[in-house]
């Protein structure tokens, strides 16, 4: 296993670059939320997930909408555990929400009915912290990484999961296994070639092959990974970036598989970063949140271990932005909660 924990530079903006970032609504709350997401061909709807509040063990779901510049609430559904993580991918339809939740399940909602799940299966055993999914039709799949350590592929047609991975071992005299904090799929093309990208609460980063079932590369940060994201996921990946603990991006270098720590990007002196998200119209650019947000190009130089760009950045919230999603037909319209109750929709131009 490799060490990135070292390698790390300053990042200053980049003044030559023309993009600006700015909130287009600010939309408080009453629950403590977890996830958000757009929802598929909905370009002005999206999902919340969360908590009923920051004491309570029931969750809810709540779908939006933008109406005329301004958040109007469609409605809020209750359930009996609160939600930890959602995604509208790998899903026959596109109203298929798939959520995992603190009771250690997956569950996949019609959101256009919103009664009984239509999958629910029981997952991990703790909470699913986190979920990715690629594909559609037959050849979708799903991926969850849970409390107990383990990673469990699923295919929505059955009951269980068509790949189960265990959990590393904690270090010497530690009990049980360590987190699986996020997981993602890459190199997408086709199904037989994916791969799964997982990072753990002790820095972590693990690579497996689905196909033959073998973890093709490894390395540790150095801080726990709160969010990985690949260039492209459904096509051949190039790039993976980790978000972690300590406030740090880092990013790999994926091309023809020889993955190599490159330079670790401190991001935030005063935040984790809490994810990591590649804008889907230009996989050249992603965006790190933590206390805010940070808008990134990938250099243009051909230079190993060039440091990206910094676009654009927008202090948002002292209590942290836990989560973040990119619009998938507007380029630049982003959405994102926070610790302190708020959704937000960002705006970027200049990208």
């Amino acid at each position: 296993m490799e060490s990135a924990a070292n390698n790390q530079c300053e990042i200053e903006p980049n003044s030559k670059v023309a993009a600006e970032i700015a909130t287009f609504i600010n939309f408080s709350t009453d629950f403590h939320i977890f996830d958000t997401k757009w929802l598929p061909t909905f370009p002005v709807k999206f999902v919340t997930v969360g908590a009923t509040s920051k004491s309570s063990s029931k969750g809810f779901i709540q779908i939006s909408e933008i109406n005329d510049g301004k958040l109007a609430v469609e409605r809020t559904l209750e359930r009996q555990s609160a939600f930890r993580c959602a995604t509208f991918d790998a899903t026959v339809r596109n109203t298929s929400l798939s959520l995992g939740n603190f009771h250690g399940q997956l569950q996949i909602f019609d959101i256009e009915k919103c009664g009984f799940p239509i999958f629910d299966e029981k997952a991990h055993d703790g909470v699913v912290n986190c979920l990715d999914g690629i594909g559609s039709g037959n050849g979708s799949e799903i991926v969850t990484g849970g409390q107990d350590g383990c990673i469990n592929v699923w295919d929505p047609r059955q009951g269980g999961p068509v790949v189960s991975i265990a959990g590393v071992r904690k270090e010497s005299g530690g009990n049980g296994s360590r987190d699986c904090w996020t997981v993602t799929f890459g190199d997408g093309s086709n199904q037989d070639d994916r791969i799964v990208c997982a990072g753990y609460d002790n820095g972590d980063i693990k690579v497996i092959d689905l196909k033959n079932l073998n973890e093709k590369w490894s390395c540790n940060v150095g801080s726990g990974v709160c969010k990985i994201s690949c260039d492209r996921k459904s096509t051949e990946t190039n790039r993976l970036i980790a978000g972690t603990v300590d406030g740090k991006i880092h990013l790999f270098d994926t091309k023809n598989y020889q993955l190599e720590p490159d330079n670790a990007l401190r991001v935030s002196e005063s935040s984790s970063v809490w994810s990591v998200n590649y804008l889907p119209q230009n996989d050249q650019i992603f965006a790190s949140v933590g206390d805010s947000v940070k808008i990134w190009r990938h250099s243009d130089s051909s230079q190993e271990k060039e440091s990206p760009d910094l676009l654009a950045q927008l202090e948002l919230s002292s209590a942290g932005v836990n989560c973040f999603d990119w619009n998938p037909d507007f380029s630049g319209l982003g959405l994102c909660g926070s610790f302190d109750q708020h959704i937000r929709l960002l705006i970027t131009c200049g990208l």
